[in-house]
């Protein structure tokens, strides 16, 4: 028999948060167990809604008493640790939504421009517009998609269009790669570029699937029931993607450096090519971060999920928008160096023009004091 759970009186009010709310809630609950009447009073309980009669105070209250086991997704904390959380501030909150959108914008803004001169560089200059340019078009694409509140009642971010962009990146690199690999001949990268394609590719599609079916039914994942649900380890899950992405991210910025060295090319176009390339090593590293951030968001003793999960967003957002602007850099080398080539032009032409005025203003300044001198003498 399913305890009757009946609640005298429930408010809600929003607590601090950096993406969207975490609602806590203040609440007496009256619990009828067959015969039995068990007064339950818990303060502060972490709720997903903001209604206080909703499923979740009662799979809440029902876990408490052993009936149901909650579905992992739901990752609602023990009472002790809640017991021992700050006092909500309700009059003026702490946020980190500001933050969150100035950062956003300004990478979003980088990655605009330089993506920008990267197509107008295959477009108008040198004329080789490829597959690497259409999967960082989609990436670009991909990576706006994220929401762009942060602490409004925003939702909490999903990762599958982020994962999708970072895999577009990788395969925009690696398309990069088999450019250089044809134009070497050399067949044995040119199968390892293929290879780690699949596997990126691969591994972003079992990712997405698995967010996807995580649970069974896959409506527990939204829906708060104390019906039975089954759930995989989302913790693993989310550890082995963040894990299996940043070992990636390395595998594929060293693969260019390694074939650029293979290159024939001259000592200077040979390091400024690797030092392009080797960008990309800053990316990788904020990929360490975000897997650190990962792991301290999911082992935190006090479950403040909400707030901690902000770290891990800012260092996503860092190292996507790093990985679209980095594996863009080698590519928009022509427009710097026409530019650069113009700039050199103009700065000679303008000292040539200076020389020439300065030549001419000695040569009248001595015509000038010739024809004084002799007026002079002719007036003594």
């Amino acid at each position: 028999m399913l305890p009757i759970i009946t609640t005298q009186r429930a408010w809600i009010s929003p607590a601090r948060s950096s993406q969207g709310y975490s609602v806590r809630t203040k609440l007496k609950t009256m619990v009828r167990y067959g015969e039995e009447t068990v007064r339950l009073t818990v303060d502060n309980i972490l709720c997903i809604s903001y209604d206080p009669d909703s499923a979740v105070v009662r799979l809440f209250v029902l876990r408490q008493l052993g009936e149901v086991k909650a579905p992992q997704r739901m990752k609602i904390p023990p009472v002790e640790v809640v017991s021992g959380w700050p006092k909500p501030n309700y009059i003026d909150p702490e946020s980190r939504a500001l933050a969150g959108e100035i950062v956003g914008s300004i990478l979003l803004g980088l990655v605009t421009v330089i993506l920008a001169i990267r197509l107008y560089s295959r477009k108008r200059l040198t004329n080789g517009f490829g597959l690497d340019d259409f999967f960082i078009c989609f990436a670009y694409k991909a990576a706006s998609m994220g929401p762009p509140l942060m602490g409004r009642r925003a939702k909490v971010p999903e990762s599958k269009p982020r994962y999708l962009a970072t895999s577009l990146t990788k395969l925009s690199t690696l398309a990069m790669v088999r450019r250089l690999t044809t134009a070497s001949s050399n067949k044995i990268e040119g199968v390892v570029v293929l290879l780690l394609a699949v596997l990126i590719t691969g591994n972003c599609f079992i990712f997405i699937i698995v967010e996807i079916f995580q649970c069974w039914p896959i409506s527990s994942i939204w829906e708060v029931s104390d019906s039975p649900a089954y759930c995989i380890n989302e913790d693993a899950h989310l550890m082995s993607a963040n894990i299996i992405n940043t070992v990636t991210d390395f595998i594929v910025v060293l693969l260019p450096i390694r074939t650029t060295i293979a290159l024939e090319l001259s000592p200077r176009h040979r390091v400024v090519v690797i030092s392009l390339f080797g960008i990309g090593l800053v990316a990788s590293a904020v990929g360490i971060a975000r897997t650190y951030f990962t792991w301290l968001l999911l082992t935190a003793a006090d479950h403040d999920t909400t707030w901690r999960a902000w770290y891990v967003w800012l260092s996503s957002i860092l190292e996507l928008h790093l990985g679209i602007i980095c594996a863009s850099v080698p590519a928009t080398r022509p427009f710097f160096a026409s530019h650069w080539a113009s700039m050199q032009g103009f700065t000679k032409t303008r000292q040539k023009s200076l020389v020439v005025s300065d030549s001419r203003s000695n040569q009248n300044d001595e015509h000038g004091h010739k024809s004084g001198s002799s007026d002079t003498r002719v007036a003594l």
